[in-house]
């Protein structure tokens, strides 16, 4: 049996009517007193409100207390950026496994420091684990005036709680295999993520990321040619940012970038 809503498993408001998508799957294994009592198939199924990239959070007064899971499917070994809609506790992890708040950035070194805390909701973190991590999960917190940025100087960390479209030039996100890329300006960060803003111009070009002065992360390309969209010079990219010719007829099946455009071949 699935059941659209948690609240008409035990015997809550049958009118609540969920902000954020909801799911809860399992079977009922007793009625007692017209309450009925759910199994769950999955140690997360109570959560009201299950959220991933593709279901953007919505913030409501009335799902406040709320039970919420966001899926992330993070693999083993590798640092990932979190913005979560509650407070996350890291006090009790396995000593391997790191969890970092963003401090400062200067001269192109973007510095974090470990911490054993309880992370405020929508404040962006570094995160490493040493076995994969599908999920996280808490209560949904009113604590909206902590806001999803954290200014560091030369760059911020921001958080992203919907899709984002960062708009200017100069910004950073987290890859796969512990790489920093450089974000073209139409580039988007989904949900429950986190991307570096230069705050200035002026500011130094990201060469590292360190945590507790120690180096992190790669940092390398960007993850489309930042070059002029109105341009018609021919010159030919992959999708790593790489120039591989001026000829589209000698290049092997893949996707291209050609002028600021995505081509097919």
């Amino acid at each position: 049996v699935v059941f659209d809503d948690m609240l008409d498993c035990i015997g809550g408001d049958n009118d609540y009517t969920p902000t954020n998508n909801t799911i809860a799957v399992g079977f009922v294994d007793r009625v007692e007193n017209g309450i009925r009592h759910i199994v769950p198939t999955t140690v997360d199924a109570y959560a009201r409100v299950v959220l991933d990239e593709s279901t953007p959070f919505e913030y409501s007064e009335g799902e406040i207390g709320i039970a919420c899971k966001v899926i992330r499917n993070l693999k083993a070994g590798q640092w990932a950026i979190v913005t979560l809609p509650f407070n996350y506790d890291c006090r009790f992890l396995n000593s391997k496994h790191l969890v970092a708040l963003f401090t400062s950035a200067a001269d192109g070194v973007l510095q974090f420091e470990r911490t054993k805390s309880i992370i405020p909701a929508y404040t962006p973190f570094l995160i490493k684990f040493n076995t994969d991590l599908e999920s996280f999960s808490g209560y949904l917190t009113d604590d909206t005036n902590l806001g999803s940025s954290v200014d560091g100087g030369d760059y911020s960390l921001c958080g992203t709680l919907t899709e984002v479209t960062p708009g200017i030039e100069g910004c950073y996100y987290m890859a796969e295999n512990n790489v920093l890329k450089r974000l073209s300006k139409t580039g988007v960060l989904f949900p429950y993520k986190g991307y570096f803003r230069p705050n200035s111009a002026s500011s130094a070009k990201v060469i590292r990321l360190a945590v507790d002065g120690i180096e992190a992360v790669q940092t390398t390309g960007i993850d489309l040619p930042l070059i002029d969209e109105n341009g018609s010079d021919g010159r030919i990219y992959n999708l790593n940012g790489q120039f591989v010719g001026t000829s589209f007829e000698n290049l092997s099946q893949g996707i291209y970038i050609i002028n600021g455009n995505k081509v097919i071949k």
